[in-house]
């Protein structure tokens, strides 16, 4: 309500007091008004909004291999109680390689993450993560401290630009990759693999194990 100065008149008073509910009603006018206009808007907007978010991508290997195969003559093996076994059968890298569920779009995913279980006869190379799509090689590589000798270790890398390089070969360093290029290759992945040979046994003699693999 409005205050009255000092040496107002009765009558002006009065008048203030009958102007009150006027101003009152205009107010709650005014708050109709713009509910009813946030209605409007809210109602002519497009229904489209964000898109949907990534369905994460896993294999836990509870009970098989989950369709995973490797680079080299031998296929990995079902360990219980539930992981890939890889054994290292010749002079190549391994890599586990994933099946058809991990390729397609991966926008909107934010990380790869999985657990490697280390030979235990030592640690001489890191594992790599490599991802290939729309003409274009990409990869990852986590340093030795990462992993421990006969010790499941848990690996997690971010699917952002600056935490992966352009593969030019197992011996080389690649040019890091351009934000441009990743989003291409994330958008249409066909090949995803994951290389376990911390080593250099080879013909049966490395084994190392791999589990929860997770893109989400």
């Amino acid at each position: 309500m409005p205050r009255r100065s000092e040496g107002t008149s009765g009558v002006d008073a009065r008048v203030e007091r009958r102007g009150t509910p006027a101003l009152g009603r205009a107010f709650a006018v005014g708050l109709a008004a713009t509910a009813l206009l946030v209605m409007l808007v809210a109602c002519s907007t497009p229904t489209g909004g964000a898109p949907s978010a990534f369905t994460p991508i896993a294999s836990t290997f509870d009970t098989d291999t989950e369709g995973w195969t490797s680079s080299e003559p031998f296929d990995p093996s079902w360990a219980a109680p539930g992981y890939l076994s890889l054994v290292d059968a010749g002079p190549s890298w391994y890599y586990a390689i994933a099946p058809s569920a991990f390729h397609g779009d991966w926008t909107g995913a934010s990380s790869v993450s999985f657990d490697v279980l280390a030979d235990a006869a030592g640690v001489l190379f890191p594992v790599r993560v490599v991802l290939s799509g729309a003409g274009a090689t990409l990869y990852h590589e986590f340093p030795l401290s990462a992993l421990e000798a006969g010790e499941w270790r848990a690996l997690s890398v971010p699917l952002v630009a600056g935490s992966w390089r352009v593969f030019a070969g197992e011996e080389a360093e690649g040019e890091p990759v351009a934000v441009a290029t990743f989003a291409t290759v994330i958008a249409d992945v066909d090949d995803f693999r994951v290389r376990v040979d911390v080593n250099d046994a080879f013909e049966g003699d490395e084994f190392n194990g791999l589990d929860d693999v997770v893109v989400e």
